[in-house]
């Protein structure tokens, strides 16, 4: 439980920071450092410059995935990767512009901020969506020219049955870390304490979720963000025998795919706002 706490309270003073790369840059060594002390194993020999290359390897900074310890390699400059993926990568990014661009014409061009509120969160969404894939992608790249292991981050999240299913499919690399080092510590820690399965998933979804908006911006948007996804996932898992997470017929199944986006777009509406303004790559 202190080491999940001591996460929650290094993501909250960060977001105190008032510089927006400051905040990213202390919670990316944050994770970093976790992995490097969650791998290491007693009387392991530590080799420092295989730590620091995994510790400032930069294309992760901002999208991830963020690579565990564990499957770090040493840096080696790959030049057949590189000239494999340089087009590539050039590629990626004038289509996050692009990307960018057209999303920002459609938005301000037809006024829908004023007269459709969804559509305007759900093109907001799908930008995000579009140039956060890209910039994975990107990131991808570069760790196969350096040699790195290449982990997806996103698993086609729009095909998504329910809300759990989706954040098991969206930033992948985030979702693992926030299981791993907040809900997993403090659901086991409930059940040491005997308390009931569910009431400690119940809090322990809380927990990670709130980390999981706090993360993002220490705002009251944010917050509550975190609390709409963690109350749908609590739903999900014990209303209704948990139907909802079981897999059904393709018909179901394409009922349960509209149900994840719309139950999705309400929640992304508190911070779309906030995203449209400081994450859309703009002209």
């Amino acid at each position: 439980m202190l080491y999940g706490l001591v996460i929650i309270l290094t993501i909250v003073l960060a977001k105190f920071s008032e510089m927006y790369l400051l905040n990213i840059v202390i919670i990316f060594f944050l994770m970093r450092m976790i992995s490097v002390f969650s791998s290491f194993k007693l009387n392991q020999t530590i080799n420092f410059r295989h730590i620091l290359g995994y510790l400032f390897f930069v294309p992760a900074l901002i999208t991830g995935p963020h690579t565990s310890y564990d499957k770090w390699r040493n840096y080696k400059f790959n030049k057949k990767a590189f000239l494999r993926n340089v087009f590539l990568i050039f590629s990626y990014i004038n289509l996050i512009m692009i990307v960018g661009i057209v999303a920002d014409q459609i938005i301000l061009t037809e006024n829908l901020g004023h007269n459709f509120f969804y559509i305007y969160d759900y093109l907001i969404f799908l930008t995000l969506y579009c140039q956060f894939f890209l910039a994975s992608k990107i990131v991808a790249k570069v760790s196969i020219i350096c040699s790195q292991p290449c982990e997806l981050n996103f698993d086609k999240p729009l095909l998504s049955k329910s809300i759990t299913e989706f954040w098991n499919r969206w930033h992948m690399s985030l979702g693992k870390f926030i299981k791993e080092n907040i809900f997993s510590q403090f659901f086991y820690y409930f059940l040491k304490k005997r308390v009931s399965p569910k009431v400690a998933y119940s809090f322990a979804i809380f927990l990670a979720f709130s980390a999981l908006g706090i993360w993002h911006a220490f705002t009251i948007e944010y917050f509550l963000f975190g609390i709409y996804f963690g109350v749908i996932q609590i739903f999900e898992k014990f209303s209704f025998g948990g139907i909802i997470l079981k897999d059904s017929g393709n018909g179901v199944n394409a009922i349960k795919i509209i149900y994840t986006q719309i139950a999705h777009i309400i929640g992304f509406s508190l911070v779309s706002e906030a995203i449209y303004k400081y994450i859309l790559i703009l002209p």
